[in-house]
């Protein structure tokens, strides 16, 4: 298959994220009841949820009301936190240098486009894409699973959804590029169950799981 556009999501992806940002969706959640939501508990039952379907979820779940703005919340924290809690990836930026030599490429994310952009900022990776292009937060009504936001970045690229390659982490993510009609592989470099995420993701779709993200511009490499 030749691919004329990869899509990298962000978080958990590109960017060790996941710790910052579920500890932040917990101690929000707890502001608005008497819940005991911590980091690993939002990691194992909301990985891949964007902040707005988080609250929506929980508040469903617990059959209590929760604001809008317990995303914006969650936003204002992450931005406050993103340049002392932001971590690379191991690979990410040797990865990057090796497939953008050969690909355009680009990301897609749930997440807030602000919160997208200062994190590829925070572990140097941000001249690697076109701002402009990134595709992030609701831009459009229906985030992942959905194929929405993976389809609009392809059309932002002028690329064909069929020639585009998606690169994820989550369950979530994989769901979205196989419905938008992408081929999608899938990363483990940031997974703390690597065995059952893998499971996970090649259930959701994922036609390759990798452990490391160098694999990945090795495999496109060849």
């Amino acid at each position: 298959m030749s691919y004329e556009l990869i899509i990298f999501d962000c978080d958990g992806t590109l960017v060790n994220s996941h710790d910052m940002n579920h500890s932040i969706m917990a101690d929000i959640a707890n502001q608005y009841g008497d819940f005991s939501y911590t980091m690993k508990s939002v990691e194992e039952e909301y990985l891949g949820i964007d902040y707005n379907k988080f609250f929506k979820m929980v508040s469903a779940k617990e059959n209590i009301d929760i604001p809008d703005a317990a995303a914006q919340q969650c936003v204002d924290m992450a931005l406050k936190k993103i340049p002392t809690m932001m971590h690379e990836i191991d690979d990410v930026t040797e990865m990057l240098e090796m497939v953008s030599k050969h690909y355009p490429i680009t990301v897609c994310s749930n997440a807030n486009k602000e919160i997208v952009w200062e994190s590829l900022k925070a572990i140097g990776v941000d001249h690697f894409f076109d701002e402009q292009k990134i595709v992030a937060g609701r831009a459009m009504a229906t985030p992942k699973p959905a194929p929405d936001l993976f389809l609009l970045a392809a059309e932002k690229m002028g690329v064909a959804p069929e020639k585009c390659l998606v690169i994820e982490d989550s369950a979530t993510g994989v769901q979205g590029g196989v419905a938008a009609g992408m081929q999608v592989w899938a990363s483990l470099a940031a997974s703390r169950d690597p065995k059952g995420q893998e499971s996970a993701l090649k259930e959701a779709g994922a036609s390759r799981v990798f452990d490391r993200l160098i694999h990945i511009s090795e495999t496109l490499d060849h």
